[in-house]
């Protein structure tokens, strides 16, 4: 250097001033050579050889980036002291550097060759040693960190951050949106597909065959051998819950779906051996069910609902009823005939089998059972024939939903089944005009607590009335006539305090009890055709409400009460006749104004009758014969019957009534007009 530096011409000292820059750099570039050299002899491997070169390399291009960067900076920092230096200074400058540069190269190849022969020489000698990692010099690690930040700027230049308007920033938005919802539709469609691929076959059998008719069934499909049958609830049991008409989930299956779903969904009721026999009525109903043209869009609840009508149908000999209009047809079973109402509920399930008067004969199929979540009201009323037979099916009880039970007419018989008192929704029982027997079931009839006309008459009950009847706080109606029921009324009869029709005509009753008097509600009161003895207590005037007071034939004795006269509600009728009542008619019964019927015939009445009975102008029957009645029906009363022309009856040669349609003589009676008005003759004879 010191040789080279007094060729330098001294005359430009501008010159050598921007020389000592650039010496500096040829400086600093030599140490990072020999740098360079000190960490490849630390490196052990060639692996670690490789990675530093990777590394000087990528060092290198950081400098000459940097170089490059301050050369610019200097340039542009002094561009008018350039222009001012001659053209001869710069290539002094220029042969002074590369001379130098040439120096320094040297030194730093010498040096790595120094420190390569030395890397060589141990790694002979440490061969299963792996020398501890010679710590960087604090000048290294800052030229590292100079270098790391280089870099880093390097790459945030190569990177530019992009900034979007917010049209652009709701567009890219919308295209997420609609990108997310495709992608949303194209798994829905996938999901079908998959569905339809996996369970379509299945829909397929299950839909059943479609082309058989309901007049021309298939035969029975065979099927696997049938399980054991469960037994039918006995009259005796505890009352269970109704069934469900979802399928059963245990039991063996069925090949024919169909037949599966009905025979599992109606072991409640009905034992899977019922289906063996062709003819039944449940396997009848099985073959129709399959010929349905539209099984395969009814759910299982729809298939086991047609069912069961189709064996109430088989079960009652449809085919003769007196209408039976689409029954057993491909319409929906709301459309099949019922009376007067609509077939079934606002939820479309078939809720009223309502026939009435329709020439229905057989049994009542224990399947009724199965429609426990819908009916409400069974209705069959028989006609001259038989009509219905056997029992009521304990399986009745499942019903909860039943409001109405009218087997009026019928031929029922055995015991009410205890299952009854489950109808937790009755409002109606009437079973008049069959053939049960036995005890009244006030056990099972009081525990309806909603049930309010009770209707048993004309069956064959025996023994007396049961206490338990007082329990129906609800009851309105009670009807038991015509049966065998004796003994006296029991005193808690009182207790009925909501019966407003109480009818117990034509049993073997001997005494009403005083209480009666409590019942204030009562419209009717019938005790007619029993054996009742005793005086009319005069609390039967305590019910002012009654309408209709009928007391015939028993054996009640002394007089007509006068309280009787209270009663001026009465319309429909006053009937003592045929009893063993003396005295005379009281003069307060002439407050009966609204009365139909007078009927006091058959006793032992004396005396005249009274001018007040004038007031009763709406009579239609007038019945005083067979008594000891002297002088004249009233003539104001006669003035009446000859507008009215009522029936009336009276001993004409003990009392004379001009105005009377038929006179008696020792209980042979004759027509007073048969000559004058035969039509008014014709009409009387009540």
């Amino acid at each position: 250097k010191d040789e080279e530096e007094p060729a330098v011409d001294k005359s430009k000292p501008d010159s050598k001033k921007k020389e000592k820059p650039k010496k500096e750099k040829a400086k600093k570039a030599a140490a990072a050579g020999a740098t360079a050299a000190m960490v490849t002899t630390a490196v052990d491997d060639d692996e670690e050889v490789e990675e530093i070169i990777e590394e000087e390399t990528v060092e290198e291009e950081i400098i000459d980036e940097s170089e490059s960067s301050e050369s610019d900076e200097d340039e542009s920092s002094s561009e008018e002291e350039e222009s001012s230096s001659s053209e001869e200074t710069s290539s002094e400058a220029s042969s002074s550097e590369s001379s130098f540069t040439r120096e320094v190269t040297q030194v730093a190849g010498a040096a790595a060759a120094v420190s390569a022969a030395e890397k060589a020489k141990e790694a002979e000698s440490q061969k299963q040693q792996t020398p501890p990692p010679k710590k960087m010099g604090r000048s290294a690690k800052i030229a590292d960190e100079d270098i790391e930040a280089q870099r880093q700027s390097v790459v945030r230049k190569k990177r530019p951050k992009v900034v979007y308007d917010e049209d652009t920033r709701a567009r890219r938005r919308l295209g997420c949106i609609l990108i997310a919802i495709l992608l949303v539709l194209i798994g829905i469609g996938a999901g079908i597909g998959i569905g339809v691929g996996v369970f379509g076959t299945d829909d397929e059998e299950k839909s059943g065959p479609t082309t058989p008719s309901p007049t021309s069934p298939p035969a029975v499909p065979t099927r696997p051998p049938t399980p054991a049958p469960n037994a039918p609830p006995s009259a005796t049991s505890s009352p269970v819950a109704g069934p469900t008409v979802e399928p059963a989930t245990i039991g063996p299956t069925y090949a024919d779906p169909v037949v599966d779903n009905v025979i599992r969904g109606s072991s409640a009721t009905t034992p899977a051996t019922a289906f063996d026999n062709p003819e039944s009525p449940q396997s009848q109903a099985l073959t129709w069910l399959q010929g349905n043209e539209n099984l395969q869009f009814y759910s299982p609840e729809k298939q086991l609902i047609r069912w069961t009508l189709a064996v109430f149908f088989y079960s009652t000999n449809g085919t003769d009823w007196l209408t039976n209009t689409r029954w057993l047809s491909d319409f929906d079973e709301c459309t099949w005939y019922v009376a007067g109402v609509s077939a079934c509920n606002s939820d479309r399930l078939f809720a009223n089998l309502v026939l009435g008067a329709n020439n229905l004969q057989g049994t009542l199929p224990a399947e009724l059972g199965l429609l426990s979540d819908s009916l409400e009201a069974i209705n069959i009323r028989g006609v001259l024939t038989e009509g219905l037979t056997g029992t009521l099916p304990t399986e009745i009880g499942f019903l909860t939903n039943l409001k109405e039970l009218n087997l009026r007419g019928n031929s029922l018989g055995g015991g009410l089944p205890i299952e009854l008192s489950n109808l937790g929704a009755l409002v109606e029982l009437d079973l008049n005009g069959n053939e049960y027997g036995g005890p009244l079931p006030g056990s099972v009839v009081s525990a309806i607590p909603s049930l309010e006309l009770l209707d048993l008459g004309d069956n064959n009950f025996t023994g007396g009335f049961p206490d338990e009847f007082a329990d129906m706080t609800e009851l309105t109606s009670l009807v038991v006539e015509n049966n065998a029921l004796e003994g006296p009324l029991p005193s808690s009869i009182g207790r009925m305090s909501s019966l407003q029709v109480l009818d117990l005509d034509d049993n073997k009753f001997t005494s009403v009890p005083r209480t009666v008097g409590n019942m204030t509600n009562l419209r009717s009161f019938s005790v007619t055709n029993n054996k009742v003895d005793g005086t009319i207590h005069t609390e039967f005037g305590l019910l002012v409400n009654l309408e209709g007071f009928f007391l015939g034939n028993n054996e009640f004795d002394f007089q007509i009460p006068s309280e009787i006269g209270l009663l001026t509600n009465l319309r429909e009728g006053l009937d003592v006749s045929d009893n063993q009542l003396i005295g005379s008619v009281p003069f307060e019964l002439g407050s009966l104004t609204a009365l139909r019927q007078f009927r006091i015939r058959g006793n032992r009445i004396a005396g005249q009758l009274p001018g007040s009975l004038s007031a009763l102008s709406v009579l239609r029957v007038f019945r005083i014969e067979d008594n000891d009645l002297t002088g004249q029906v009233p003539p104001d009363l006669c003035a009446i019957f000859d507008v009215t022309e009522p029936v009336a009856y009276a001993d004409c040669n003990e009392i004379l009534c001009p105005c009377c349609s038929y006179c008696c003589v020792e209980g042979l009676c004759e027509c007073q007009f048969e000559e004058t008005d035969p039509i008014r003759c014709a009409g009387s004879r009540l």
